[in-house]
């Protein structure tokens, strides 16, 4: 009886090893899938989205999507990848300063514990010269300041721009270039889609603007003075309601 006993006690202990040979070979099928399953795609960081190549800019935006939801998390230069948005579209913005010289940011993908390739995109920061001056020497500086208000969508405003001389000579400004910034303040309104900059194509050699010495000139009218757009899209702009963007002013004068 005693030997009929211990044979049914064996063959029990043998069903739960099988059982647990099952069970182990179970999982591991699990985590081979898992491992050999596809991540998530790797991001698309959007052409218009991204800072002209080179800048003076200290800020930088960036806008990216991705082919599916997902997480989506970003690096700038060296620092770790950060969460920075989630679905198919996202965008971040880094209000620097940002050091002069060359920066990268990178943004990849993740779909619970897998994580995609990363995207990246490289740009340079350019040192920023001195806004609105015009240098004929060390005692000539013209200094040039002007700004617009006012814009709504489909609406085009010139921008008033004033010289002014503080040198004991007259001068003749023969070039004027703005910049507007690519992202406003507070940031989240991007200049390149929403703006459109018309030069100061009037001011030539040909004709220039006169300013007397330590006196001042405006131009108020296009073609003599820039003038900006507000465009009217077919997507919301409302990030763009209340936002400002800065302007810089370069040229060419000679006395």
């Amino acid at each position: 009886m005693r030997q009929h006993e211990e044979r049914v006690s064996t063959r029990h202990w043998v069903v739960l090893a099988l059982l647990l040979l099952c069970v182990l070979a179970a999982l591991l099928v699990v985590e081979t899938f898992r491992a050999l399953a596809p991540g998530p795609p790797t991001p698309v960081i959007r052409p218009d989205g991204v800072p002209t190549n080179p800048t003076r800019e200290l800020t930088a935006s960036f806008t990216f999507t991705d082919s599916k939801p997902v997480i989506f998390e970003c690096a700038l230069d060296r620092t770790p990848f950060v969460a920075c948005g989630s679905g198919r579209l996202a965008s971040i913005s880094y209000p620097g300063p940002l050091a002069t010289g060359r920066h990268v940011f990178r943004v990849r993908a993740r779909s619970g514990s897998r994580a995609s390739g990363a995207a990246a995109y490289s740009w340079a920061v350019l040192a920023e010269p001195d806004a609105g001056t015009i240098t004929l020497g060390p005692a000539m500086p013209v200094e040039i300041s002007g700004r617009v208000g006012g814009l709504a969508p489909g609406v085009t405003k010139t921008i008033a721009v004033t010289f002014r001389n503080p040198s004991p000579v007259r001068i003749r400004v023969v070039a004027l270039a703005v910049r507007v910034s690519h992202d406003s303040v507070p940031s989240g309104c991007l200049s390149a889609t929403n703006l459109v900059l018309d030069q100061a194509t009037g001011i030539t050699r040909e004709t220039p603007v006169t300013v007397p010495a330590r006196s001042s000139s405006t131009v108020t009218a296009y073609p003599r003075a820039p003038r900006v757009t507000f465009r009217r899209l077919a997507t919301s702009q409302d990030a763009c309601k209340g936002k400002s963007f800065r302007l810089v002013y370069t040229g060419r004068a000679h006395a």
